[in-house]
């Protein structure tokens, strides 16, 4: 039990702080208007972008940090807070094509 409430304060946390301020950053200054109408991936190809790339990065990431020996917490943080970053960018590319 103790693994899971460490996974969750790990890796849910950073996950949704970084979704807050990405929603917080992009209320102010429109990023992902900008990012859509210079790369036209991202609004074509949303789940790709938003299951094979976060898949991708914890696979890369996970073997990084088995290879260099780092603690797991660490792991769990910059997951969370990529896959935060990641749904957060996402979730902004729907909310702009209504």
């Amino acid at each position: 039990m103790t693994e899971l409430a460490e996974l969750v304060l790990w890796s849910g946390l950073p996950m949704a702080a970084a979704w807050f301020l990405y929603l917080l950053a992009d209320r102010i200054f429109s990023v992902t208007k900008h990012l859509t109408k210079r790369t036209t991936f991202f609004s074509e190809r949303k789940a790709a972008f938003q299951l094979a790339i976060p898949f991708a990065f914890i696979l890369l990431f996970g073997a990084v940090c088995l290879l260099c020996g780092l603690p797991k917490q660490l792991y769990y943080a910059v997951c969370g807070a990529f896959v935060g970053l990641d749904y957060g960018l996402a979730a902004e590319i729907m909310r702009n094509e209504q």
